[in-house]
C-alpha cells in the first residue's frame, strides 16, 4: 500500500509539468533541527528512542511537497507527525517508509485550490528506535533514486529544487533508567509522587523528560502514572525509554 500511494504521488508530481521557478532571493531549504535520544542498556542490549525534527524554509506558497530520505545507523522508523502552521493548509499527506531499504518519503500537498503557506521552521518530527549507539545519518535519497522525488512545487506548479542540508548525530546511551525521576537509580513511589506533581501542580525537578515517558508514546499524562503504579505495586511490564522531549 505504501509503495503504491508513492507512485500516485509520482504520477501526480510528473503531470503537473517541467516549469522551474527561479526562486529568487533566500533559496527555499530542507535541513534538520536539534536530534533529542534516549538510549539505554538493559543486559547486554541497548534500545531507546530518538526524535528528528525536519526544517523546511519556504518562502513562498507551496502545491506539494515530496522529500525522500535514506538514514544510515542503528534505527528503525517508528512513527511521525506534521507539524506546524503548515498543517492546517495541507488536505492531503502521507509518509510511507521502509526498514529494509533504510527509507521514506514524506509527503504533503494542497489538492482544494488552496496553497501550503510559507513559513520556516520544524514540518514534520521523525520518531526513530533505536538499538545501538554510534554515529547516525540523514540523507537525501534522490540522487541514487531518482524515481522517489526531492523537489517542491510552488503554488503556481513551477518546480523547485530546494537546498538540503544532511543531519549526523551521535547516539550515547544515558545513566537514567526509565522512570527513575529522582536520580536514585531506582522506581518507586517517590518518582510516581514527582510525577505526579509534574502533572497536576506544575512541579518540574528537573528530571530526564523522556524517562517520565514510561509507556513510550512521546506524551508525559496520566497514562504514565498508571503505567507506573502498575509495574511498581503489580509488578507488571517495566518502563520503557521513552520519547517525550
Amino acid at each position: 500500500m505504501q509503495k503504491v500511494l508513492l507512485v500516485i504521488l509520482v504520477l501526480l508530481l510528473g503531470g503537473m509539468g517541467t516549469t522551474y521557478a527561479q526562486d529568487p532571493g533566500i533559496p527555499d531549504t530542507v535541513n534538520f533541527g536539534e536530534c533529542q535520544s534516549y538510549v539505554i542498556a538493559e543486559g547486554d542490549s541497548l534500545y531507546g528512542k530518538v526524535k528528528v525534527p525536519l526544517r523546511i524554509f519556504n518562502d513562498e506558497s507551496l502545491g506539494i511537497i515530496g522529500i525522500c530520505l535514506k538514514w544510515e545507523g542503528p534505527l528503525n522508523f517508528d512513527s511521525g507527525f506534521f507539524y506546524g502552521s503548515r498543517v492546517d493548509s495541507i488536505d492531503a499527506s502521507n509518509f510511507p517508509f521502509d526498514n529494509d531499504s533504510k527509507t521514506i518519503a514524506i509527503t504533503a500537498g494542497n489538492f482544494s485550490g488552496g496553497a501550503i503557506l510559507q513559513d520556516t521552521g520544524v514540518f514534520f518530527f521523525m520518531i526513530f528506535q533505536v538499538f545501538d549507539t554510534g554515529i547516525a545519518k540523514i540523507d537525501t535519497r534522490f540522487a541514487v533514486a531518482p524515481e522517489c522525488p526531492f523537489y517542491i512545487y510552488s503554488s503556481q506548479d513551477e518546480q523547485i529544487i530546494p537546498v538540503f542540508e544532511a543531519k549526523l548525530f551521535n547516539l550515547v546511551k544515558s545513566e537514567t533508567i526509565p522512570g527513575d525521576l529522582n536520580g536514585n537509580n531506582l522506581v518507586n513511589s517517590e518518582d510516581v509522587i514527582i510525577l505526579i506533581n509534574f502533572l497536576f501542580r506544575n512541579q518540574y525537578q528537573g528530571f530526564l523528560l523522556p524517562a517520565a515517558d514510561v509507556n513510550s508514546d512521546c506524551r508525559i499524562r496520566l497514562s504514565d502514572v498508571i503505567y507506573l503504579i502498575n509495574f511498581i505495586f503489580k509488578a507488571s511490564e517495566r518502563p520503557k525509554p521513552g520519547c517525550a522531549f
